[in-house]
């Protein structure tokens, strides 16, 4: 089975810019926090960019389709 990490990563190729709201749902994450807290380690590693946009975080992969 996929960590979290990799399910997110294969969820922001299909559907890019999602928030940790939306990677929480969309992944049946019970905890928000989960999902914020790998969203950060991904983009420490530099798998992903987070990107503020109209007062919500969105995260894109890096070098991904509509990557901001």
């Amino acid at each position: 089975m996929a960590t979290v990490r990799e399910r997110i990563l294969e969820l922001l190729e299909r559907k890019p810019g999602l928030t940790d709201a939306e990677i929480r749902r969309e992944l049946g994450l019970s905890v928000h926090q989960h999902a914020n807290n790998e969203a950060r380690k991904l983009e420490k590693l530099g798998r992903i960019r987070r990107v503020k946009e109209a007062g919500l975080i969105r995260n894109y992969l890096v070098g991904g389709r509509n990557y901001a």
